[in-house]
């Protein structure tokens, strides 16, 4: 890609500051970082960098972009960009960096998130009919649970029903199985690979919500990945709280050991909660010298009881199902008493040391109350030397997996946290080994 009609080009230490002529709107498959003082910004991520467009727009729609520049930010690179507006109007400016693998708006900060992203081929897609009724359910909970004099029995049956949300998976079977003394789940896809097991801790802020809230969900992404997952049935707080949660995770992992299931054909996944005992598992392992997962994957992940990231506000509207209110709450019920501080590393993931874990994947609703903590622990990951993959859902809510089946976004995040997955369990190796072996049979 080449930088087009630009004047004034002035590099200085990787700084560059460019004033752009008039352009056409974007067009093509590009990711939305945000905008800032009218200038939009869009990027794909290729291996020689970050191929960015800054656009200006009048009102609110791209479609009316008044001006374009385009570029290549590599490593470590930063560029001012300029571009006029509409006749009589301030130029918009954004200083963009490529830091650490990722692309940020740099100066000023504020108003955007880094990786909230947005696909665009032309024009801004908007949030389907199906992604809006969810949206709908999960406002309905929300009303329905914040209710003052309902007992917890009460709750955890009106949360039951998130599972609604999900379309039941053709060609999955279930059975019910204990590990170890652990109730689960299993998922079981026809013609799914028997050796590769994802095991999944389910989401609820340990208290809410089960392995039977989860099983449509995981039977979509246990099916399009061709692996069996386990979900595991954790003991849930104020009943049992921390440690019991993670316990019961390295439980149904050892069981996964024991029966023959190799570390390497494991992926430690999880959603909320879920998200954060996915990391914690092999936190645990990783302390203990048991053989850690291939991989792990990390949903609208929880990993910060210190509650402390702005999107907490921020998103505070846009989020349908959570609040900053049920998050304390979650919290109390979970640690609360046990003489864990909100800081410590067992429990918040932005303080522990993950050195030498496997690959993960971050996948968040934009929308979502939890997005900054995403963002920041993608960060930290990577600062700590693991391979990360941190993806946004475009308006994508809290749990946005839930809608698997039903809601097209949800379903294309879990076709890319399959192909992920499938590559970090050797699925695709082993799918095309057994199509060479099947060839030289028909030969």
């Amino acid at each position: 890609m080449k930088t087009l009609l630009a004047t004034a080009v002035l590099a200085i230490a990787g700084v560059v500051t460019v004033h752009a002529a008039d352009l056409a709107p974007v067009t093509g498959h590009w990711t939305k970082l945000g905008e800032h003082s009218s200038a939009l910004v869009y990027y794909i991520d290729e291996p020689d960098g970050f191929h960015v467009v800054v656009t200006t727009q009048q009102g609110a729609r791209e479609k009316a972009a008044v001006a374009r520049f385009e570029t290549v930010l590599a490593a470590g690179q930063s560029a001012a960009v300029s571009i006029p507006r509409a006749a009589g109007e301030t130029p918009a400016r954004v200083v963009l960096s490529n830091a650490g693998g990722h692309l940020h708006i740099a100066e000023p900060p504020d108003s955007v998130l880094p990786s909230d992203r947005q696909t665009i081929a032309g024009e801004v897609k908007m949030a389907s009919a199906q992604a809006k009724q969810m949206n709908e359910l999960y406002a309905s909970m929300k009303e329905r649970v914040s209710k003052p004099d309902l007992d917890l029995a009460t709750i955890r049956d009106i949360m039951e029903n998130l599972h609604l949300a999900a379309i039941e998976p053709e060609a999955v079977t279930y059975a019910e199985v204990e590990a170890d003394g652990v109730p689960a789940l299993w998922c079981i896809p026809q013609g799914c690979d028997p050796d590769r097991v994802l095991l999944h801790s389910h989401a609820g802020g340990s208290v809410v919500t089960s392995m039977h809230t989860d099983r449509k969900a995981i039977g979509h992404i246990a099916k399009v990945v061709g692996a069996r997952a386990l979900v595991v049935d954790y003991r849930r707080s104020p009943e049992h709280k921390f440690p019991a949660q993670i316990d019961d995770m390295e439980r149904a992992y050892r069981w996964l050991l024991a029966r023959g299931i190799r570390p390497e054909n494991i992926a430690s996944i999880g959603h909320s909660v879920g998200g954060n005992l996915a990391v914690s598992l092999a936190l645990t392992l990783r302390e203990k010298g048991i053989p850690l997962p291939a991989a792990i994957l990390s949903v609208s992940p929880w990993y910060d009881m210190e509650a402390k990231n702005e999107t907490l506000d921020s998103n505070a509207d846009t989020d349908a199902l959570i609040t900053r209110a049920a998050l304390e709450t979650f919290r109390e019920l979970w640690i609360g008493g046990t003489g864990v501080a909100w800081n410590d590393p067992r429990v918040n993931m932005l303080y522990a040391d993950l050195t030498d874990l496997p690959p993960i994947m971050v996948y968040y609703g934009a929308h979502e109350v939890l997005a900054g903590e995403a963002v920041e622990f993608a960060k930290r990951a990577k600062d700590a030397g693991v391979e990360v993959s941190l993806h946004s859902l475009p308006e994508g809510q809290h749990n946005f997996i839930w809608g698997a089946g039903r809601v097209p976004e949800a379903d294309q995040a879990i076709e890319e946290v399959g192909r992920w997955l499938r590559s970090k369990l050797g699925l695709a190796a082993s799918a095309a080994a057994r199509s060479q072996v099947a060839a030289g049979n028909a030969d």
